[in-house]
């Protein structure tokens, strides 16, 4: 691990450097290194051919180029290395734009611009497949997601931070005892949230994920969907088709029976997060009552059918799949996938046109900023109403 020591007559930069090398020994991945650096001031990563196909991860720049600082000058400010330097690279920034530039020394950090909007890097593995072990992996990752999303402005962190909330409160159960059977239950969640990991992943590296997360991923690229809209079509694909996979996954045969209580426990949870759900949404989609006067029961019916009549069917195919051979399972899941994929059509095209003239007004009135709405579900996770 490269490091640096040096004097300067400045107290904001160094003038003479001298580079150290530090072998370390370690069985971390590189998406665990890049973690350990998620609290750091400043975490930075440079990958490329440039720095011989490997990769310089650190935090903490000697230079930072602020909005009115002209980065060129910045990155003629590097500090002369004395001694060694075999292995040193040096050159570019970090930042809102990136670029390479050639240089004879470096420091074992980088110059840095920052941007108004760039006060913070949140290191993501775009590649790792990994699945997580734990629930707190699960929460760890859905914390990423949520992060790349408020960073980039994706939609998509809209069901992670309500999934994020949800996912709390059954490790709150696990560790008081409400399960049965406690390492059982974090095993289904743990089985079951990585379907929706990967789905993540494989859209965001430019793949096709099952059809109906498709759906639901592409669907967050638009801004005709309502929040609420949004939300329902990640649980439509996460549970109308995930959970009943996941569930014969954890409990094959015979065992399936074992589970039935617990499964129903966790509709319990989910069920009681229903009013903290419509609170929120209230918050950022302010005329969401505005469905009551349409239809007295349109929003609690739509959640409550998303979660409660959602698991009842997933119930029934976890006992379909839990009897087939395995070999069997991705016919039964491609039907499956379709059918939800058809009822994430009239979530996001609901018929009738007095009810979609209340959603344009909805839309109209709703907040249209996407870290504000994402920080708002988040506080569901939170919330003890």
């Amino acid at each position: 691990m490269p490091g640096i020591v040096g004097a300067s007559k400045h107290p904001d930069r160094l003038d003479r450097v001298r580079f150290i090398r530090t072998a370390l020994s370690t069985t971390l991945t590189p998406f665990e290194v890049a973690r350990a650096f998620r609290h750091d001031p400043w975490p930075f990563a440079l990958i490329g051919t440039w720095a011989g196909g490997g990769a310089v991860i650190g935090s903490a720049p000697l230079r930072v180029a602020h909005a009115d600082d002209d980065p060129f000058e910045v990155l003629n400010q590097l500090p002369t290395v004395e001694g060694p330097v075999d292995g040193t690279v040096g050159g570019g920034w970090v930042g809102e734009r990136p670029f390479t530039a050639g240089a004879d020394s470096l420091l074992g950090c980088v110059a840095a611009s920052r941007a108004p909007d760039t006060t913070r890097v949140h290191l993501m593995s775009e590649r790792d497949s990994r699945h997580p072990d734990t629930i707190d992996e699960v929460i760890d990752r859905l914390d990423e997601i949520i992060q790349w999303a408020a960073v980039e402005r994706s939609r998509i962190g809209y069901f992670a931070a309500l999934y994020k909330g949800v996912t709390i409160k059954v490790r709150e159960g696990i560790g008081s005892g409400l399960f049965e059977d406690g390492p059982r239950m974090e095993r289904l969640d743990v089985v079951f949230a990585n379907r929706y990991l990967e789905a993540v992943h494989t859209y965001r590296a430019g793949n096709n994920p099952t059809r109906s997360w498709l759906f639901a991923l592409e669907s967050t690229k638009g801004t005709r969907p309502v929040v609420l809209q949004h939300l329902l079509l990640g649980i439509n694909a996460h549970i109308n088709l995930d959970l009943g996979v996941a569930a014969a996954e954890v409990s094959r045969g015979s065992e399936l029976n074992d589970l039935q209580r617990d499964f129903r426990t966790i509709n319990d949870i989910l069920s009681s997060r229903v009013s903290v759900v419509q609170a929120q949404i209230a918050r950022v989609s302010p005329l969401i009552p505005l469905l009551r006067r349409i239809d007295p029961t349109a929003d609690r019916a739509a959640i409550n059918f998303s979660i409660e009549r959602a698991r009842a069917q997933a119930w029934t195919v976890a006992e379909l799949l839990a009897c087939l051979p395995p070999s069997t399972w991705p016919s039964r899941i491609d039907v499956l996938d379709r059918t939800t994929t058809s009822l994430a059509r009239l979530i996001r095209n609901p018929p009738g046109w007095i009810f979609n003239t209340g959603l344009g007004l909805i839309r109209i009135f709703e907040s249209h900023n996407i870290r504000h709405i994402i920080q708002v579900l988040q506080d569901i996770a939170t919330d003890d109403a």
